[in-house]
């Protein structure tokens, strides 16, 4: 089996693609930093080099997604960005990203959806409202760990 290096010098983050980045290929690397890197506890092994422009990438994509209010993937982006190494607290991007979160957050601290677009409302029965928001209030949670 590869080496974990191995696997990160064969991945997106290695290579990352021309933007602009489809949603699916933005979660393909963000969950790619989270696995090689033990969720920011191990260092891929990337070069700095290599490390470096994976990290400007994501930049770019945590501004693009805050822009829009997709709340999930920014998250991930985020976490991802520090994953890499980077200190998302320290760049405008990450401020950008953390905020946006920050913004979306209830006062019960769920973020209510994946996007502004797709919030769940306050009307739904308490299963169909915790369906909704569950996974991404666990991004932010996790983004918190990793950042923190």
């Amino acid at each position: 089996m590869e080496s974990y290096q191995d696997l990160a010098e064969e991945s997106l983050l290695a290579r990352p693609p021309a933007s602009p980045v489809s949603r699916g290929v933005a979660y393909t690397i963000t969950h790619t930093a989270f696995h090689l890197s033990d969720f920011g506890c191990s260092d891929m092994g990337l070069p700095g080099d290599v490390r470096e422009q994976a990290a400007r990438v994501t930049c770019s994509m945590i501004g693009s997604c805050a822009r829009q209010d997709l709340w999930d993937l920014t998250g991930e982006l985020v976490s991802a960005l520090g994953c890499l190494g980077g200190d998302p607290l320290a760049t405008p991007v990450g401020q950008a990203g953390i905020r946006c979160l920050a913004l979306a957050q209830l006062d019960n601290g769920a973020i209510p959806g994946r996007s502004a677009a797709n919030r769940a409302q306050p009307s739904l029965s308490s299963a169909e409202f915790f369906r909704k928001a569950y996974h991404t209030t666990l991004v932010a949670a996790l983004m918190g760990l990793i950042v923190g």
